[in-house]
């Protein structure tokens, strides 16, 4: 029987036009960047929020490559995680637009969209309409780094929703993996405990699982 072949333009009918999502920065930050005036101004905290939306943009359309290593005591193998963005939205990308900001209890809340050209639209179609196992995790980093902390927060999440992943596919642990990822809308950020913690969820295509060697 012949695959079916789905047309371009059902594809596109499949992908959202615009991505919309809402981000948040304290405007007096528990730590503050070395350098910067205190409390945020409102264009300070916005250029933040702006420097987050085009990594998660970017997470949402093109996504990340990842290599993993399991820690194995055993074998005396620690932990490795590797992500590297696929593509990013540059700075001062049009398609990329501030709606609307807020200011509540000392942080500034703000409302990003991002409009899609249709190569974009079409990538995103492809990993939401296919067999792409979901799976999420919470991360976290500790809040010493300020603003900063946040992205590595959202990092340290993935590696654990990836490890997760990994644990359902093979009854041994692998020695290394790799494969791509996309992130499913905007990281839930929150502090708790001195730390900036991140619950995110993704979709994961494992490419390749490479086995120890048994003698």
């Amino acid at each position: 029987m012949a695959a079916a072949v789905v047309p371009a333009q059902t594809q596109l009918d499949r992908s959202p036009q615009y991505l919309t999502e809402s981000l948040w920065v304290d405007l007096e930050p528990p730590v503050a960047r070395e350098g910067e005036n205190y409390p945020l101004s409102e264009e300070a905290a916005v250029r933040l929020m702006l420097e987050e939306a085009r990594y998660i943009f970017g997470g949402m359309i093109y996504g990340f490559r990842f290599r993993y290593v399991p820690s194995d005591r055993r074998r005396e193998v620690a932990e490795e995680f590797e992500l590297a963005p696929i593509a990013e939205v540059r700075f001062g990308d049009p398609r990329l637009s501030v709606l609307s900001t807020r200011i509540e209890e000392l942080r500034l809340h703000g409302r990003f969209e991002y409009r899609l050209a249709d190569f974009q639209r079409s990538r995103l179609a492809g990993w939401l309409s296919g067999d792409v196992p979901s799976v999420g995790a919470e991360g976290e980093e500790p809040i010493w780094a300020g603003h900063d902390a946040r992205i590595p927060a959202i990092e340290d999440a993935i590696r654990l929703a990836v490890r997760g992943l990994l644990r359902t596919m093979t009854d041994n642990k692998p020695r290394e993996a790799r494969g791509s990822l996309i992130l499913l809308g905007s990281p839930r950020i929150y502090v708790r405990s001195a730390a900036y913690k991140a619950r995110v969820d993704i979709k994961v295509k494992v490419d390749e699982v490479r086995q120890y060697t048994v003698y």
